[in-house]
């Protein structure tokens, strides 16, 4: 889950072939999707965020440095 705090954030989700963008824009704006979904994240403008992940998954992040 992500809850914009301040700024402008985009979320990108990835189902398959399909991706699905989500804009938060306002300050309490969230974002909750299921543990293993693939997304990708813009911070649009400087932003703060809170992102809370549950249940904790060791070695659950992947970097991708482009």
């Amino acid at each position: 889950m992500s809850v914009l705090i301040r700024g402008r954030f985009r979320l990108e989700f990835h189902d398959g072939n399909r991706a699905r963008d989500v804009l938060l824009e306002r300050e309490g704006d969230y974002a909750l999707w299921d543990a293993g979904v693939p997304h990708n994240w813009v911070a649009e403008e400087d932003s703060v965020m809170l992102t809370v992940r549950w249940p904790s998954v060791p070695e659950d992040q992947v970097n991708d440095t482009k």
